[in-house]
């Protein structure tokens, strides 16, 4: 999912998943794009109650988000993420 961030030109991308009901914690992130070097990043983690859904968020500046458009490849990690 991708929305528009509140401040900043970016925007906000979450991955959705199956699995259980966590705590909302911050995690650090880990994003990269093509073979471009890696990209540290604070995403949250979170599940919202009775949905089986695991949302990890992260806010990717507008400038970084310009290489996702035209990426073939772009991988996400964190903790309970691969």
């Amino acid at each position: 999912m991708m929305k528009a961030g509140a401040v900043g030109g970016g925007i906000q991308l979450s991955i959705a998943r199956r699995g259980p009901e966590i705590d909302a914690s911050q995690v650090e992130g880990k994003l990269v794009i093509d073979e471009r070097p890696r990209l540290g990043t604070s995403m949250l983690a979170y599940a919202p109650r009775a949905t089986n859904l695991r949302i990890h968020t992260m806010f990717v500046p507008a400038a970084q988000f310009a290489l996702i458009r035209e990426a073939k490849t772009i991988a996400l990690s964190s903790a309970g993420l691969r």
